[in-house]
């Protein structure tokens, strides 16, 4: 998932190179802009481009979400259904992630196909979901950007629950999960490129989970 886990603090374990050595990179067709981070599971890598033309933004490609082969970066599948700025999370061999059109949307990862796609923004504009998608405890939280509404769903696609944050936010950092308390905890800083627009002077807002789990 982006930044590695659910406080999006980027820190990952292993001890990388001294000296990197460039094995591959990626050919024409995904050469559209790329403002989603990829993610590996097993052997392959998933990256989502976007702007590939227009919006003063251009690249040779097509927009599309992308599975590559991890060890040569030969193109397995893609999916021009499915494209944006958000960096997809992956579990029990599902995507999930936001695209420019202002939908969360679940995507077999072996074969690329849309198993759900679910519209939690009216009006998607400028990046439409831009947030990418949290997985704890089998719930996918995502958030819509031009109400900051935290949306939850199950892995089947049914919404659990939503809450208003109250103003725009564009990327999800969840500080905290408090089960015990039913409190999670949304903050809205720009850090380690999360990038939000906060409508207030506080740097978190609390939200309630009981809220955002119960319809």
């Amino acid at each position: 998932m982006l930044q590695y886990d659910a406080q999006r603090t980027g820190n990952v374990s292993g001890i990388a190179p001294e000296t990197p050595t460039l094995l591959w990179q990626s050919g024409e067709k995904t050469s559209g802009c790329i403002q989603a981070g990829p993610i590996v599971s097993g052997d392959k890598v998933y990256i989502s481009t976007w702007w590939s033309s227009g919006m003063g933004v251009k690249g040779n490609g097509t927009d599309a979400l992308y599975c590559l082969n991890e060890s040569t970066g030969v193109e397995i599948w893609n999916n021009t259904g499915v494209y944006g700025a958000s960096t997809a999370a992956i579990a029990d061999d599902k995507l999930f992630v936001g695209t420019q059109r202002g939908n969360v949307t679940c995507i077999d990862a072996a074969s690329g196909e849309i198993e759900w796609s679910k519209k939690i923004e009216e009006n998607p504009s400028w990046y439409g979901v831009a947030s990418s998608p949290l997985v704890v405890d089998d719930m996918v939280y995502v958030l819509s950007f031009s109400d900051g509404t935290l949306h939850t769903f199950s892995f089947d696609g049914a919404e659990l629950g939503n809450f208003s944050t109250g103003g725009e936010i564009l990327g999800l950092q969840v500080s905290d999960i408090d089960f015990t308390s039913n409190i999670i905890s949304v903050r809205r800083s720009i850090s380690r490129g999360i990038v939000s627009a906060p409508k207030t002077e506080n740097s978190a807002r609390d939200v309630p989970l009981f809220n955002v789990l119960k319809p």
